[in-house]
């Protein structure tokens, strides 16, 4: 009875020990088979960030190379504002000094036809010749009068016009002079986002190495 007891007792303890090894053994087995699924989805992780990365760095370059080409437009267009407005100054001064001479020439025509006025006067009381010579001497005033106040009727509506001239240059100076602070503005504006975009390409670079050093490492650490 104690015999049969004792060989009861082994024989329970011996199917316990290989359940024991058995049950260890797949606690191996599900430790490995974790820890691989782990590595790959850590890998799958990294792969995925590394593929997110290279398409938010193909954006980032494109949004670079659209900011260069409007940066470019706007040097351009800056270079052409300042070519303009250049010219426009030129012809605003030019326009100016004309002006200058014109008014100076009305003056000197109105001093000398006043002045003609009374010397023709003052022959014609002197003189007091025929009433028919008077008369041709008066027709021939007339005619004399007439011109000369075509003339500056002529030189008042040049003058004129050279006011329109200067005020429309004037506004358009003004306009100029606008847009090239736009540009400027602009300028400075597209050169900090470039700025600020070469820097996430930087980082982003960085991020890309970094994983393509643990996708390296992790491979070797895999072969191992």
């Amino acid at each position: 009875m104690f015999k049969e007891s004792r060989t009861s007792h082994t024989t329970d303890s011996f199917q316990l020990q290989q359940k024991i090894i058995y049950l260890n053994a797949e606690l191996s087995k599900a430790k490995a088979k974790l820890s691989r699924y782990e590595n790959i989805h850590a890998y799958s992780k990294t792969e995925k960030l590394a593929q997110e990365n290279q398409i938010l760095k193909s954006r980032l370059k494109e949004y670079e190379n659209v900011f260069n080409d409007y940066f470019d437009n706007l040097v351009k267009s800056s270079e052409e504002y300042t070519k303009e407005l250049e010219t426009q100054q030129h012809n605003y001064r030019t326009a100016l000094i004309e002006k200058d001479k014109i008014m100076k020439s009305n003056q000197a025509i109105n001093t000398a036809l006043t002045r003609s006025e009374i010397e023709t006067h003052k022959e014609y009381e002197k003189n007091r010749k025929s009433d028919g010579d008077r008369q041709i001497e008066k027709d021939f005033l007339l005619i004399e009068l007439q011109q000369q106040e075509q003339e500056l009727l002529k030189m008042k509506n040049y003058i004129y016009k050279l006011e329109v001239f200067l005020w429309e240059t004037h506004k358009k100076l003004e306009v100029l002079t606008s847009k090239l602070q736009q540009t400027a503005n602009e300028k400075c504006k597209i050169e900090s986002e470039l700025a600020n975009f070469r820097k996430y390409l930087s980082i982003i670079n960085q991020l890309n190495k970094e994983i393509d050093h643990y996708n390296k490492g992790h491979i070797i650490y895999k072969n191992e």
